[in-house]
């Protein structure tokens, strides 16, 4: 928890909050997070809620996927989440962990939440004995901060990526 000290007074400026392995009964309190990382993010996505809610319960629900989210207690709005896909590697089949969504709430980013949640992951990574766990940064101005805390924790970069809309 970060602590200020104002007029000889401790206020805390983030909550203390909790990390839980999502359930597929929690996916629905889940997609307020991912509509404020798809606004953030810049790509502005169409997320429908049902196939979102669809997508990610049948990946929970068969292990294909995990999400860790952050929350003052299990039933409580989550203010975090790391998502993630599990499979083999398209190159040597090793399975893999693969990060798709990792936001915090603004309130909690210069928490220790962030550093829980990517935790959380790579203890997962190791209890499904996956031999790698991929993450990525968002191009923006928290790109460098988040791409120093990787390589502290032994990340090396290896890709840098793009995406182009197709019009159909």
């Amino acid at each position: 928890m970060i602590n200020r000290i104002i007029n000889n007074e401790a206020i805390s400026i983030a909550p203390r909050v909790n990390i839980y392995i999502a359930t597929v009964e929690d996916v629905p309190r889940l997609l307020p997070l991912a509509y404020e990382f798809n606004a953030e993010s810049g790509r502005n996505f169409a997320i429908d809620e049902a196939s979102w809610c669809g997508f990610w319960t049948e990946m929970i629900a068969r292990d294909l996927g995990c999400a860790f989210y952050a929350a003052e207690y299990r039933e409580a709005e989550p203010v975090g989440l790391i998502m993630a896909m599990t499979m083999p590697s398209h190159i040597d089949q090793e399975l893999e962990v693969t990060e798709t969504l990792w936001f915090l709430s603004k309130q909690y980013r210069r928490a220790r939440t962030g550093m829980e949640l990517l935790s959380a992951l790579e203890r997962f990574a190791e209890i499904a004995s996956a031999k790698r766990v991929n993450v990525t940064h968002l191009a923006d101005s928290t790109g460098e901060r988040v791409r120093r805390v990787f390589v502290r924790r032994g990340y090396k970069a290896v890709e840098c990526g793009y995406y182009k809309e197709v019009v159909v």
